[in-house]
């Protein structure tokens, strides 16, 4: 096998593992929404006993998942992609995003039944949003860099 060959299947080799990281990436972030949104329609639509068990449900997601899911971006795939030119101003925003997210996961502990109720479908609606742009635009940005390998950028989360 020749050097240009071992290269050409190194590279292809990265290629296809940088892929299936996308796809996991892309799956789990589905998988996350969909707890949410399941999560915060039961809380929403609730009644007497249930409405209590319900609203802990949505809180333990949010504290247990949601939010350590956003650090441990902020620390892999946003860090690879603030380093690119292009993928600064959008790890920025994105970041933003998380501390909003994260004031209204605040107010919804701290906000009265009625008020929970709105507070957990916002969260659910602008998490939705926000997964949709780390698929559609962070991840394929990391995938079209050159000297980027996603699988590396994702370790550890």
């Amino acid at each position: 096998m020749t050097e240009q060959t071992m290269t050409q299947t190194t590279t292809t080799s990265s290629d296809e593992r940088d892929l299936q990281e996308a796809e996991h990436i892309r799956r789990h972030h589905a998988h996350l929404v969909a707890e949410l949104d399941g999560l915060t329609r039961a809380f929403h639509e609730a009644h007497d006993a249930d409405t209590d068990r319900a609203r802990a449900a949505v809180a333990a997601f949010l504290d247990d998942s949601l939010l350590p899911h956003a650090r441990g971006e902020e620390e892999t795939i946003y860090r690879a992609a603030a380093g690119l030119e292009s993928g600064a101003p959008l790890v920025d925003a994105l970041v933003r995003e998380h501390q909003l997210i994260q004031q209204m996961v605040s107010a919804f502990g701290s906000s009265s039944l009625a008020d929970a109720r709105v507070w957990g479908l916002a969260i659910s609606d602008t998490f939705r949003s926000h997964q949709a742009k780390e698929d559609e635009v962070v991840v394929p940005l990391l995938l079209a860099a050159p000297g980027v390998s996603l699988v590396e950028a994702h370790a550890g989360h």
